[in-house]
């Protein structure tokens, strides 16, 4: 269980640091935003998504864009950005592999918000894990088949952002696929 969460930890802060480098189109009005609310579900895009999320937790969403990357080891985890900015992806889960062929396609996804909370007591697990480490210079690696090993820069980070969001945690979030479709 701690080793998939060291996971979620990896790809959780490089979306949360990607995602909260600025607006991405260079336009700083705030009450302009990409989210499109009909009937049926809310339509988030790609730049507003980690802004939005808090506000869709368990909650279906559709995102649009372009597929950056495929877990090569089981296929059920894919990113999207989209273009031209691809500094700025958003992860999604599935229970079933994606296509590999959809890297760099357009893609429609159908998804439910999920998030991650790291506490304050997760980071106190963390160091523990850092001192019990038999390995040197450890890190978090991609893929659920590693030993995963949390590095003090990476405990440094999370605690910094904790101090900066005035809560007792920080906040990462992903999307689980319900259903996708390429755009052609």
């Amino acid at each position: 269980m701690l080793k998939k969460i060291f996971v979620l930890l990896a790809f959780a802060s490089i979306l949360f640091v990607a995602c909260n480098n600025g607006n991405s189109n260079g336009n700083s009005d705030e009450g302009d935003t990409n989210v499109v609310e009909t009937d049926d579900i809310t339509q988030i895009s790609v730049a507003d998504f980690d802004a939005e999320a808090v506000n869709y937790v368990d909650k279906t969403i559709k995102i649009e864009g372009t597929v950056s990357h495929i877990c090569k080891h089981g296929g059920k985890k894919m990113f999207i950005f989209a273009a031209p900015v691809d500094s700025i992806t958003v992860k999604i889960t599935s229970n079933e592999a994606f296509n590999a062929d959809l890297e760099g396609s357009d893609v429609v996804v159908t998804a439910i918000v999920k998030e991650e909370r790291i506490t304050k007591d997760d980071i106190v697990n963390m160091i523990e894990e850092l001192a019990n480490c038999d390995t040197e210079g450890a890190e978090l690696h991609e893929d659920d088949h590693h030993d995963e090993h949390v590095s003090q820069e990476t405990i440094d980070y999370y605690n910094g952002l904790i101090e900066e969001s005035g809560k007792d945690y920080i906040a990462f979030y992903t999307l689980e696929c319900v259903e996708y479709e390429e755009k052609k």
